[in-house]
């Protein structure tokens, strides 16, 4: 019987630390920096665990990137007055992000201003 209270309490010890190790970090943006984007919503993903923002860019060389931004979760968006309508296609937008450390067009979510005025948090 000894054997099977450890088992059974190995089990939920497994079962509480399996969902934090599961999650990823957000090491590879950098959390000192803001930059600026202004641009034309290519995609919008209001999915689990994470939504996602395209957003097309024309750089000061005058060329365009397309910035892949990684926002929070569905549910915590909904508590800051996100809805998987907030945004759409075509849509002009500024979005203030932290920018992933290798240079390359990614970024870590923090706001969105609509050309409206309208704000979306998103830290």
């Amino acid at each position: 019987m000894d054997n099977m209270r450890v088992l059974v309490f190995s089990f939920f010890l497994l079962a509480l630390v399996l969902p934090a190790s599961a999650h990823h970090s957000h090491a590879m943006y950098d959390s000192e920096v803001e930059v600026t984007l202004v641009g034309t919503i290519t995609e919008y993903h209001w999915v689990n665990p994470h939504t996602w923002i395209y957003l097309e860019v024309e750089g000061e060389d005058g060329e365009t990137r397309e910035w892949v931004i990684e926002g929070g979760g569905p549910g915590t968006l909904t508590r800051r007055g996100w809805s998987g309508n907030s945004f759409s296609e075509g849509e002009r937008v500024t979005a203030i992000v932290h920018p992933i450390m290798d240079g390359s067009s990614g970024a870590l979510l923090g706001i969105v201003i609509k050309e409206s005025g309208e704000e979306f948090d998103g830290n």
